[in-house]
């Protein structure tokens, strides 16, 4: 019954994503998704491990993108494209569509832990995928990043509660801690104060293994950074050589983009426009009714039920459920105005209204568990009705506006490759940059200095080769702006990479003859060191692998230990010792 309830589930969830089964592109307000996968493909090509510079982002110039963007949305299409040889474009629309069942089965997994109940569990999984939300992500905002971690919250969840509830391993939790922080860090800011209050929750309801239980969720805490950490480190601390304040200025303050009570509950509007100032949004805000009257009317059901039975009513996860609902409420709302100026890092989240996302999570977790605990005869019909009900009103929302004829090449070549190159400029463009170039980048130089003739010329993400013959010296700038890392080389000795105080292009000293010059992009001090914590997790990780594969409780797993363990021999489980014959 199990195992045809999660096909079911599957088949369900993908056929509201059918929209993505396509080659063909449809635009969204990130419609740079392509390009962007374009150049991280390029990175591993280029064996640029891990990817950190974008070659042809910044009118060309290069800057710095993927050491601040975590690499896991473009690492999967990436990795589809090298096992197919699809497109850019199906490669990408594939990757995102992978995130339909993997909501629908994050969803089930939390629920069936909770309430160990298959029926609960399975129609939760259904109404999760039907969230108005999820469709606002995927087919009208195209933030794939941001879709996958929201996908995954409930399994998050999940493996917090068998962590500190059923005293699981905290390998499994750390592992997908790191998935989070390699795919959207601004969801992270998001997701930490609602996962501290779950956990909190759960250590209080046991306090008798409170030590233990704290202790094995800062095991995982630590593997996931560990795990995470060449990527999530050298961003943090190189932000500050980067023009990250674009990111909350402007258009993106986020006290111009708050939801009303109104657009969060009763607005029915749909559409695929921007969000503005006030009110004014052509896009959809809506929690999506059935969720929040659903939570409304099994939590009154659990009061009628229970009113001389306080107890229930204080089950800690409900409460935590409850209070992370109202948080992520509070948060969409311009009534948290003063928390935003006072804790400057939720700024990043840009868009208040992304809590809306989180609160239709809690909401249906919260109608859920409530069902569950007033062990009402009906709550399997309850929701059944919901998912009737829910499938009417927002399966049509599940399709783009439109797809459009542009394919691969419009995105690696052409005047719509030039209009990628300089969508926003300032997103992590390095502070060496005081004016930004007026024109594009021209290689294998902007301007050829009188006297010199180009011999050969070679470019790649992460290396920029030139020969050439001068008649006298002189200084020659070079298309690429610097940043940390870069190297110079002329004629085979490294010498102190210069730049122009003003453009941030380097520049190299040219003497009289023949010359080569060679840039390389090479990994800082710091970015090695966080590159061995990297590297020093995983080793660790394969140990304890194989010690889990040798032991008598992994049997059920234990076709994929030699996948998990490559060369290590493992022990062959022997049957336990027969006592000895009785005299």
């Amino acid at each position: 019954m199990k195992k045809l309830s999660l096909i079911i589930l599957v088949l369900v969830s993908l056929f509201l994503g059918r929209g993505l089964a396509t080659p063909n592109h449809f635009r969204t307000h990130d419609d740079l998704q392509v390009f962007r996968l374009n150049e991280f493909e390029n990175c591993l090509r280029d064996l640029e491990l891990p990817c950190r510079w974008s070659a042809n982002m910044g009118k060309g110039y290069g800057y710095p993108y993927f050491t601040f963007y975590p690499p896991v949305i473009y690492l999967v299409p990436a990795v589809i494209r090298l096992l197919t040889g699809w497109s850019l474009v199906f490669s990408l629309n594939i990757s995102a569509l992978i995130s339909f069942p993997l909501a629908a089965l994050s969803m089930y997994r939390l629920i069936e832990v909770m309430t160990k109940k298959n029926s609960l569990a399975f129609l939760a999984g259904i109404l999760f995928v039907l969230i108005p939300y999820h469709a606002l992500n995927v087919f009208v905002r195209g933030v794939y990043a941001e879709n996958l971690v929201w996908s995954l919250t409930p399994l998050l969840l999940a493996e917090i509660y068998l962590l500190l509830k059923e005293k699981k391993s905290p390998i499994r939790l750390g592992l997908l801690g790191a998935l989070v922080l390699l795919t959207h860090n601004v969801s992270l800011i998001m997701l930490f104060p609602i996962l501290s209050i779950w956990s909190i929750a759960l250590l209080i309801s046991a306090p008798h293994r409170f030590r233990i239980n704290f202790f094995n969720l800062a095991k995982a805490i630590f593997l996931s950074l560990s795990l995470s950490a060449f990527f999530v480190f050298p961003a943090l601390l190189e932000k500050n050589l980067v023009y990250s304040h674009s990111l909350i200025e402007g258009y993106y303050a986020y006290f111009q983009h708050f939801a009303s009570f109104k657009q969060m509950l009763f607005s029915n509007v749909w559409g695929f426009g921007a969000s503005a100032w006030g009110v004014l949004d052509e896009l959809s805000f809506s929690l999506g009714k059935v969720y929040w009257l659903g939570a409304t009317i099994a939590g009154l059901i659990l009061v009628v039920k229970n009113r001389l039975h306080f107890k229930k009513l204080l089950d800690p996860l409900l409460l935590a459920i409850g209070i992370s609902t109202l948080y992520a409420f509070f948060m969409a709302h311009h009534t948290s105005t003063p928390l935003y100026e006072l804790v400057k890092i939720f700024q990043y989240v840009q868009f208040p209204w992304r809590y809306i996302g989180m609160a239709s999570t809690t909401l249906l977790i919260f109608m859920v568990y409530a069902l569950h605990l007033s062990k009402i005869r009906y709550s399997v019909l309850f929701l059944l009705v919901g998912v009737v009900i829910a499938s009417s009103l927002y399966t049509p929302y599940f399709k783009p506006k439109e797809y459009d004829s542009l394919t691969d090449s419009d995105f690696v070549s052409g005047q719509y490759k030039n209009n990628q190159q300089q969508e926003h400029l300032y997103d992590y463009l390095p502070l060496t940059v005081k004016e930004v170039p007026t024109s594009f980048a021209d290689f294998p130089v902007n301007k050829l200095g009188e006297g010199m003739e180009i011999i050969d010329f070679s470019r790649s993400s992460n290396s920029y080769s030139l020969a050439l013959t001068n008649s006298h010296p002189q200084n020659l700038t070079l298309p690429v702006f610097y940043y940390p890392g870069w190297h110079t080389i002329v004629n085979g000795m490294e010498t102190p990479t210069q730049y122009d105080p003003i453009s941030g292009l380097i520049t190299v000293s040219v003497g009289q003859g023949s010359s080569k010059i060679d840039l390389q992009f090479r990994e800082t001090p710091i970015r090695t060191l966080f590159n061995l914590v990297t590297l020093g997790a995983l080793a660790h990780l394969q140990e304890g692998t194989i010690k889990q594969c040798q032991s008598a409780s992994f049997r059920r797993y234990r076709y994929l230990c030699p996948l998990l363990t490559k060369r290590k021999t493992l022990t062959p489980l022997s049957p336990p010792p027969s006592s000895p014959p009785k005299k």
